[in-house]
């Protein structure tokens, strides 16, 4: 039997080698958020009340384009910028007052 032959190294097979990459350890905030303010830990360890913003949702433009739709004929689709004008119509930001981090969003549609 004639001897196994045996590869130079150049001519060796790739190694493939496996990266593990770890996540920071993220911690799930279990309130519920709606349109009060609720006591938060900031990233300070502090416990602070929420600052609320609130801002023009799904629920706001659907309402604004339902009057549209439905005063157009008469010539008052402008009234549609009624909604934009009022809170509860609007998404409601929850903010830390410390660092101004948005820690939870109260959608009133979605």
């Amino acid at each position: 039997l004639p001897p196994p032959s045996v590869l130079p190294c150049s001519q060796a097979p790739p190694v493939q080698s496996t990266v593990v990459v770890t996540q920071p350890v993220v911690t799930v905030n279990t309130q519920t958020f709606r349109d009060y303010p609720v006591t938060v830990t900031d990233s300070n360890g502090q416990q602070v009340q929420t600052v609320l913003q609130y801002k023009a949702g799904l629920l706001t433009y659907l309402v604004a384009a339902l009057i549209c739709l439905f005063l157009s004929e008469i010539g008052l689709c402008w009234l549609a910028i009624i909604p934009f004008f009022i809170r509860e119509l609007k998404d409601v930001y929850h903010i830390t007052p410390t660092d101004g981090r948005v820690v939870g969003i109260y959608k009133r549609l979605s």
